[in-house]
């Protein structure tokens, strides 16, 4: 083994850096906790080089680059797990975000249900379209440009009425009436 070229010391505590390859020069920095010097080491001959109170020996010796770090197939690793975890997490919002559109379409039929109830009792008759109990609506509704109450979908609320029945849905998340996902109050 060859004996190094370059010492550093505080005070009983002696770092021995590697030896450089015969013949050549190489510039090297050793960066501690509280310094950075420049040292400038030959082949021949050992120098010593003091080091202040409070620092650190370094981590890798001179001249040789720090091995620390992640693979690329780490990373891809890990970039794919994040990747299933933030699509899982989106399919589970928009699984909550529906439920909630559920729930609040079926809210608001049972607000209009007591609206028209209201206005039969008021007008003795059913109203003839749901414009008619727009004013009796409580907050939180949606109204298309025509002043009939929409559903969270954007659609209108199916609303048929006779002389002593009415019927009143929404045409749920497919938007289609008809199907099986509607939401229906029943009829009345």
């Amino acid at each position: 083994m060859r004996a190094p070229i370059l010492s550093i010391s505080r005070g009983a505590s002696t770092w021995m850096l590697p030896r450089s390859k015969p013949g050549r020069e190489m510039a090297s920095s050793v960066q501690c906790s509280v310094f950075s010097v420049q040292i400038r080491k030959r082949e021949m001959g050992a120098e010593r080089l003091a080091v202040p109170s409070g620092a650190r020996p370094p981590t890798a010796p001179l001249g040789l680059a720090s091995a620390r770090g992640f693979t690329l197939i780490e990373l891809l690793a890990v970039i794919a797990i994040v990747g299933v975890l933030v699509t899982l997490i989106c399919l589970l919002v928009r699984r909550v975000e529906e439920r909630n559109r559920c729930s609040r379409a079926r809210a608001q039929i049972e607000q209009m249900q007591n609206a028209i109830q209201d206005y039969r009792a008021q007008q003795g008759a059913f109203p003839a379209a749901l414009a008619d109990i727009a004013g009796r609506l409580p907050r939180g509704f949606d109204f298309a440009t025509n002043g009939v109450p929409v559903d969270p979908w954007r659609q209108a609320y199916n609303y048929s009425t006779t002389d002593e029945r009415y019927e009143l849905s929404s045409a749920g998340p497919d938007e289609t009436s008809g199907t099986d996902d509607d939401i229906a109050a029943g009829r009345f």
